[in-house]
C-alpha cells in the first residue's frame, strides 16, 4: 500500500515539474514576441524619423532651387570670416563683389535683388550696393557724400531702401539719421532729423512700424550716453 502511495505521490510530483516547466516555456516565449514586437515598432519608428528627415531636406533642396530659379540662377553669398560678398552663378561658379569689410548682404521681399554697404569697417566710408539677381550686374545706390556716408542698409519694400547714413569719423558719430532711398530715382527722405545727441545704429520693419535704436549723449561734452529706442509708422511717412 505504501508502495502505491510512493508512487502516485512520484508521479504528481513528475506533473508538478511539468507543468512548472511549461509555464516557464510559455512566459519566455511571451517575452520573446514582446522583445520581437518592440524592435519592429522601434525599427519602424527610426525608420519613419529617417523618412520624414530625407522628405524635410528634399523639401529644402526644392526651395533652393525653385529661389535659383526665380532669380535667373543668381544667387548671392556672404563670407563671415572674410566678410566678403560673392554672386553665385546657375553653373555654382562665384564671382567676388566685395573682398572685404562688407555687411551681410539682405534680400528684397522679391528676393530679385539683395544690398549691402561696403566697406563697413570704422573711419572708412562705404557705399550701399544693390545686386540684380535677376542679370547679375551690381550697382551703386548710397554714394559717401563728403563725411556722410552710409552704415546699415534694410528694405522697406522692394522700391526703396532704408539707410542709415552717418558722419564718416571719430568716435562720437556711432550711427546717424534713417533715410528713405528709392532704387529707380535714388531719391533721399529723410525719416529721422536728430542732432548729433542722438545716434541711431540699428533699425528694423515690424507690422509696418519701424523700430530702431541706438544711443543718447547725456552731457555737451558726448562722453556719457544712455540707450536709446523710438519708432514710427511707416505708412505716415
Amino acid at each position: 500500500m505504501k508502495k502505491y502511495i510512493l508512487l502516485i505521490l512520484l508521479a504528481a510530483i513528475l506533473v508538478l515539474g511539468a507543468c512548472a516547466n511549461g509555464a516557464e516555456v510559455t512566459e519566455d516565449k511571451k517575452s520573446e514576441e514582446i522583445q520581437t514586437e518592440e524592435k519592429v515598432k522601434s525599427d519602424s519608428e527610426t525608420a519613419d524619423k529617417t523618412e520624414a528627415k530625407e522628405e524635410l531636406e528634399q523639401q529644402e533642396e526644392n526651395a533652393d532651387k525653385a529661389e535659383t530659379s526665380e532669380t535667373d540662377g543668381f544667387d548671392i553669398k556672404y563670407n563671415t570670416e572674410e566678410k566678403s560678398v560673392q554672386l553665385v552663378k546657375a553653373d555654382g561658379n562665384t564671382e567676388v563683389l566685395a573682398a572685404r569689410s562688407a555687411s551681410e548682404p539682405v534680400k528684397s521681399p522679391d528676393r530679385k535683388k539683395a544690398a549691402y554697404v561696403s566697406p563697413i569697417e570704422w573711419e572708412e566710408p562705404g557705399d550701399v550696393y544693390i545686386v540684380n539677381l535677376e542679370d547679375g550686374t551690381q550697382n551703386v545706390l548710397v554714394a559717401t557724400e563728403g563725411e556722410q556716408t552710409p552704415k546699415k542698409v534694410i528694405w522697406e519694400n522692394n522700391e526703396n531702401v532704408l539707410v542709415i547714413i552717418g558722419y564718416a569719423y571719430g568716435t562720437v558719430a556711432t550711427g546717424g539719421n534713417i533715410y528713405r532711398v528709392n532704387l529707380e530715382t535714388k531719391e533721399k527722405t529723410a525719416l529721422t532729423q536728430y542732432e548729433g545727441d542722438v545716434q541711431i545704429t540699428d533699425l528694423k520693419i515690424e507690422n509696418g512700424i519701424l523700430k530702431y535704436s541706438g544711443i543718447k549723449y547725456t552731457d555737451d561734452n558726448f562722453n556719457e550716453s544712455v540707450p536709446y529706442s523710438n519708432k514710427l509708422p511707416l505708412a505716415s511717412q
